[in-house]
């Protein structure tokens, strides 16, 4: 629990990031480790964001069509994915 707290401290959701290493990192206490995990919670999480803009039915408004494609792009190449 150490570890986790001393990588989250650092963060602007500390307690959203413990919740997170609780649940997803069982016992691994390896800075190293608790970071990867913490990355893949976080992408996992922008993915359903992303999965949700389609509920907002971008697609009647061309400019906002492109705009979120653009966003979505954007993100997908930050991620290097």
């Amino acid at each position: 629990m150490k570890a986790m707290k001393t990588i989250c401290a650092p963060t602007e959701y500390k307690k959203k990031c413990e919740e997170s290493l609780t649940v997803h990192a069982s016992n691994t206490t390896d800075p190293r480790e608790l970071i990867k995990i913490e990355f893949n919670v976080t992408i996992s999480r922008i993915n359903e964001g992303l999965e949700k803009t389609q509920l907002m039915h971008a697609e009647k408004d061309p400019m906002t069509k492109q705009a979120l494609d653009t966003c979505k792009q954007l993100i997908h190449l930050s991620m290097g994915s």
